[in-house]
């Protein structure tokens, strides 16, 4: 009985957790919506920004109330209550700058201090949530310990009590106690590296948009305005597809089984991420090479292959020699019929005799670097494997890296 009230309490932590993980990309779209009048990212008719905002504004407020009036049985956490509530300013301001939007004018302009004051209350709730997921997530793994420790308890009684004529009830029981384990530890692990690939996804485009933004306030020449104009809608249409993806993922609590494969270009994927990533690629001023003659599409989760190109060309970018000029050369065969890309660049590389064997890990950094957070490489290897591929990794120091990826 005990053992099934702490499995029940996992299943409840993971809704609790994708909820929260929700909650971020909410903000991110309220945002998105409040500072773009029209959605013009996704296919079919347009949604008007009005409509946009009543919907995702309210889903916005019900999960608000429930993750702050939310209590299970037995538990007390007043350090997640004070994340939680830390952030209720941030919360409100969000949705009073939203509500104001929807009974304003449709052509009636925000104020550039709304506009700055909301970039910064929306970078708040995001880094304040993702706090919040942390904090879920280590609450469920000692849960998820204390189950291990309570099934050993019950297998070791089990084994004492039904020693003899029970004998062969016993191995059924506890076979089955290691299945139950082994999930609950597998969709924990899921959860925590699906909220770190939520957050660490979108923190590049995000940065791109508000880099784009700057520059839109600052520039007074009509054609640069709609140059950047027309990046921004590249950008703000790429984000808004990657927020549909994982917020379907989300809602249904999707498994690697029941991703979706189709074929996809690497071509079409590889230019969504330079797009995203416009505004690094530019200030590095980086000469990416790429070649997919060898094999140009595969049969693939699309958001998987662009995450991991993305956190492929992230690291490229960020550990760059300032030495000389940033060469990126991402290229792909057919071999035994496994498709091989090879991502190579000429940055800082790597000792690999020293690190090779840390560097896909989590929270693991080798150069400094402010934005270093020691995820990409780690999302990286687990979405590789999770579909049954490989990745390696081959470097000097002062040479650069080389990753290849076999799907």
């Amino acid at each position: 009985m005990i053992l099934d009230y702490n499995l029940g309490l996992q299943d409840r932590d993971g809704e609790i957790i994708n909820l929260a993980g929700r909650q971020r990309m909410l903000s991110q779209r309220l945002a998105k919506y409040i500072l773009y009048p029209i959605n013009g990212g996704e296919s079919g008719p347009s949604i008007s920004r009005s409509d946009s905002l009543v919907k995702y504004s309210g889903e916005f407020i019900k999960a608000q109330k429930f993750l702050t009036g939310k209590k299970l049985v037995g538990e007390k956490d007043e350090l997640l209550d004070s994340l939680i509530n830390d952030l209720n300013d941030s919360f409100e301001f969000i949705v009073n700058l939203s509500n104001m939007v929807v009974s304003q004018r449709p052509e009636a302009s925000i104020p550039d201090r709304s506009i700055e004051a909301l970039m910064v209350n929306e970078h708040i709730y995001v880094e304040g949530m993702e706090k919040v997921v942390t904090r879920f997530q280590k609450n469920a793994e000692l849960k998820l310990r204390n189950t291990k420790r309570i099934s050993i308890v019950l297998s070791v009684i089990s084994l004492m009590l039904l020693m003899g004529e029970f004998i062969f009830l016993i191995i059924p029981i506890h076979r089955n106690l290691s299945q139950q384990n082994h999930k609950l530890a597998v969709a924990n692990r899921k959860l925590n590296d699906f909220s770190n690939i939520t957050s660490h996804n979108l923190r590049g485009p995000l940065a791109n948009l508000r880099v784009l933004l700057g520059f839109l306030k600052n520039t007074k020449d009509r054609e640069d305005r709609i140059g950047l104009v027309k990046k921004l809608e590249i950008v703000s249409g790429n984000m808004d597809r990657t927020m549909n993806t994982l917020l379907d993922s989300l809602s249904y609590q999707r498994t690697v089984d029941k991703l979706i494969r189709e074929a996809v270009l690497f071509e079409n994927v590889l230019q969504n991420v330079k797009e995203n990533l416009s505004s690094q690629i530019e200030e590095s001023g980086a000469e990416i090479y790429e070649d997919f003659n060898g094999a140009d599409k595969m049969d693939y989760p699309y958001l998987y292959l662009e995450s991991i190109l993305q956190n492929l060309m992230t690291n490229s970018l960020k550990y760059r020699s300032p030495e000389r000029p940033l060469k990126i050369s991402i290229t792909t065969i057919k071999k035994r019929n496994k498709i091989i890309l090879r991502h190579t660049d000429n940055g800082l590389g790597l000792d690999m005799d020293k690190y090779g064997e840390k560097l896909f890990g989590l929270n693991q950094i080798f150069h400094k670097h402010n934005d270093s957070k020691g995820v990409g490489l780690y999302m990286t290897r687990i979405q590789v494997e999770a579909l049954g591929g490989e990745i390696e990794a081959f470097g000097e120091p002062d040479k650069g890296m080389s990753f290849v990826v076999e799907f």
